[in-house]
């Protein structure tokens, strides 16, 4: 299993094209899925989604936390799942 808490505070870097761009805040895990939509967890264990991301403006605008506590976050086509310290598993359901 990976230990992610060895990462803390990694700033959160965004591929465009060929060449890597770093995006503004410190995570210490991301996870992007379709369309863009990027969410991502501090050390604290702070939620984050990443706001303004368009086909013109990839990187987005900026990071907007919601409620919630998670250790891990991940995202596709069926949803936002998460998971606690404890190993809870978390569907996100909007607000």
């Amino acid at each position: 299993m990976t230990n992610f808490e060895i990462q803390q505070s990694v700033p959160y870097f965004m591929i465009i094209g060929l060449k890597w761009r770093q995006v503004r805040g410190k995570l210490r895990q991301v996870a992007s899925g379709p369309g863009g939509v990027t969410y991502g967890v501090t050390k604290r264990e702070s939620i984050f989604y990443r706001a303004g991301v368009t086909r013109s403006r990839p990187v987005g605008r900026n990071w907007v936390r919601i409620g919630g506590k998670l250790f891990h976050v991940t995202l596709g086509c069926t949803g936002i799942y998460g998971t606690t310290r404890n190993g809870q598993i978390w569907k996100y359901r909007g607000e």
